[in-house]
């Protein structure tokens, strides 16, 4: 069976926190490397800083190793009203960069749009388990 880690949030500011943790917790006890743990933090601080920030409840946060992949996934109960793009902030931006880092930092990544029941945002990560 490959492993698999599922982490319900709540859409506050302490859920960002709250599941880097526990994914860098889960991938230390797979030995997973370092760059990979580092990589994963980010991309899971990024999908789930937007999940509470322009997503509904239920937030969740699903992690699995399949072969050499590692998939981060992140749930939240808000309809996809549009399509979802990694952009470019400008220097004066406070935002806008989360899912360019997210692009650079996965193999791949997407959305899938749940209808009646919201989306969920994913980035697969070679992870050398």
């Amino acid at each position: 069976m490959d492993p698999e880690f599922k982490l319900p949030l709540w859409r506050n500011d302490r859920s960002v926190s709250v599941a880097r943790g526990a994914s860098t917790l889960f991938l230390t006890s797979l030995d997973v490397a370092a760059k990979v743990i580092t990589n994963s933090a980010l991309i899971v601080s990024e999908l789930v800083a937007n999940a509470v920030r322009h997503g509904r409840d239920p937030i969740d946060m699903g992690l699995s190793v399949h072969e050499d992949t590692l998939r981060i996934e992140v749930s939240d109960g808000g309809a996809l009203s549009k399509p979802i793009v990694a952009t470019s902030a400008s220097p004066d931006q406070t935002h806008g960069r989360g899912l360019a880092l997210v692009e650079a930092s996965s193999e791949r990544w997407g959305v899938e749009s749940h209808p009646n029941d919201g989306k969920t945002v994913w980035a697969d990560v070679k992870s050398d388990v």
